[in-house]
Parts: C-alpha cells; sequence; structure tokens
C-alpha cells in the first residue's frame, strides 16, 4: 500500500513545462528560482489536486465536505532540491497555467510528503494525496484521502496548529473555527 498520485489532466505536464520555459526567459519574482537551473535539471514531481475551503464553512462546521477543487500542483525539483510550485487551474474540462510560487510552503510540502510515506497506516493502506487550502489563513494541509481522511498541516502554520502532525478533520475544524471567527469578525467590521 502507498501514497497515490492521482492521474493529472493530461495536457497538465505540457502546460507546466511550457510555463516554466517562459519563466526561464521571462522571470518574475516568484518564478526567478528557476532561472538559476539548467532546463534539463528540472523535473515535475508529484501532482496532486487542491482544494479550498472557505471561512464562513468553517465556521460552520465544514472543512473536507465543503472543500472545493481549484486545480494541479506539481512541485517542481532541480535536480533532488525542491524549487517551486506550479498550478494549474481547473475548471470543468478546461486546464490552463494559474501561477508558479515559492516559498516556505514549497519545502513544506516536501517535507510533508516525506512524513506522510512514513507513516505505518499509509503502508497498510491506499491514500491519494491531495492538499487543502484555508488561504485567508495562510493554512495548508496534506489531505490523505481514503479509507478515513487524515490531514497534515505544512509548516508553516497558525499558532493553534502543530505542522506534520496527523489530525482528523474534527479535531482540525475545532482548532481553526475560533481563528476563522475571529478572521471574519475583522473582515466584517464596519469601515471608517
Amino acid at each position: 500500500m502507498a501514497l497515490q498520485v492521482p492521474d493529472p489532466p493530461e495536457q497538465g505536464l505540457g502546460i507546466i513545462n511550457e510555463a516554466l520555459s517562459s519563466a526561464i526567459q521571462q522571470p518574475s519574482v516568484a518564478a526567478s528560482a528557476v532561472t538559476e537551473a539548467a532546463p534539463e535539471d528540472l523535473a515535475a514531481a508529484a501532482p496532486h489536486r487542491v482544494y479550498f475551503v472557505g471561512l464562513s464553512d468553517l465556521v460552520e462546521g465544514r472543512l473536507l465536505s465543503a472543500a472545493k477543487l481549484k486545480g494541479w500542483r506539481y512541485l517542481i525539483f532541480n535536480q533532488d532540491q525542491p524549487m517551486v510550485a506550479a498550478e494549474l487551474q481547473a475548471g470543468g474540462d478546461e486546464v490552463r497555467f494559474s501561477n508558479i510560487n515559492r516559498g516556505p510552503f514549497v519545502e513544506g510540502a516536501v517535507e510533508g510528503v516525506t512524513f506522510a510515506e512514513s507513516l505505518d497506516i499509509v503502508h497498510r493502506e491506499d491514500f491519494e494525496l491531495r492538499a487543502l487550502e484555508i488561504s485567508p489563513l495562510y493554512f495548508v494541509s496534506l489531505w490523505l484521502h481514503g479509507p478515513q481522511d487524515l490531514l497534515i498541516p505544512l509548516r508553516p502554520a497558525p499558532d493553534e496548529i502543530e505542522p506534520l502532525r496527523v489530525y482528523e478533520e474534527a479535531e482540525l475544524i475545532g482548532r481553526l473555527r475560533g481563528l476563522a471567527e475571529r478572521h471574519l469578525a475583522v473582515d466584517n467590521s464596519p469601515r471608517r
């Protein structure tokens, strides 16, 4: 048994390769990391679906049942070093390039996948690798979808959450709900 990486969209890797080539020729701040690499040294790995959840859903006690597909993420390596994450936006049958990002969540994702692969339950059962985001809270978690759903928050995580620890959905909702409520209260406060 193992951590399963689902089949990405058929044209996904071509779109990612085209975006990386473009980034090398016309770098942006986020893509500057790939400009230092030789194109033949770059490799896309671990394609996985990315889901998002809104704050209102979280406040109402919904997490995985409210998760909506955002797109696909590929981790881009320069030889053995994680460089960036490249994302595709999914809408119906259409898939298109979304963005290239770098930073702590890229390294956190690699660290999280390594952690997930070491879990005894992953050796006994098959799990699909997914990611779950709650963007306003700067929260990203691996979502191991299988016989049971397991969540592994990535670094950096909000103070209420211990990264690289396995959570079940109910516990994670309990820890994030108050943070979501406070965030919504600030966002909905009257403006002067």
